[in-house]
């Protein structure tokens, strides 16, 4: 069988895209929604976590990690994915500034080559397990490494 035969069908290239772009805005609506009705001041029928979770089935810790992701997708200074925001969310405030640091730097560094770089997640990796963001200074992190 050669790899022409086992290629899939235009269309079904077509559908799991669709459906990938489906998926990320589903996801972006849910910690949106999560967010305002939990973390939202100005929301005065705003719920704790817990209830929020119990109310829906859901977790309260998957509640608290989708609202806090909202927030951190929301800040302009931050490029990053809603898995990785979710990711961001769960860590300490140190590591976290580390996190968005190195993200900045791997979108810049992507723009810039039109290369893809591998992408932070948690636990000090990248996607490519290439390195641990714990070796990076803050000021590596902040000048992309170019002093």
């Amino acid at each position: 069988m050669t790899a022409e035969s086992k290629a899939l069908p235009r269309e079904v290239v077509e559908q799991d895209r669709n459906l990938r772009g489906a998926e990320a805005q589903a996801g972006r609506g849910l910690a949106e929604l999560r967010r305002h009705w939990t973390r939202n001041e100005g929301n005065p029928r705003r719920l704790s976590y817990a209830e929020y979770g119990r109310q829906t089935g859901v977790d309260g810790s998957t509640i608290r990690s989708d609202a806090r992701a909202w927030e951190i997708l929301m800040d302009p200074s931050v490029k990053i994915s809603l898995t990785d925001a979710r990711r961001l969310a769960h860590m300490s405030a140190d590591r976290g500034e580390a996190f968005k640091a190195l993200a900045n730097v791997t979108t810049r560094i992507r723009s810039e080559t039109g290369r893809p770089r591998p992408r932070p997640v948690a636990g000090g990796r990248t996607d490519r397990n290439e390195g641990r963001i714990t070796e990076l200074t803050t000021d590596e992190l902040r000048t992309g490494g170019t002093e």
